[in-house]
């Protein structure tokens, strides 16, 4: 009983940490095309 509590607790570690990474990604994205967008409407 214990060890699967410990399982459960790691599965869901590991889909907050994978949600984190993916938003994350996503800003770090909005912000190069941020940078892209600027740098093409200032030339």
């Amino acid at each position: 009983m214990f060890d699967e509590y410990e399982i459960d607790i790691s599965v869901e570690a590991s889909k907050t940490i994978g949600k984190s990474i993916k938003q994350y990604q996503l800003t770090i994205n909005i912000f190069k095309d941020r940078d892209l967008w600027e740098e093409s409407y200032y030339v």
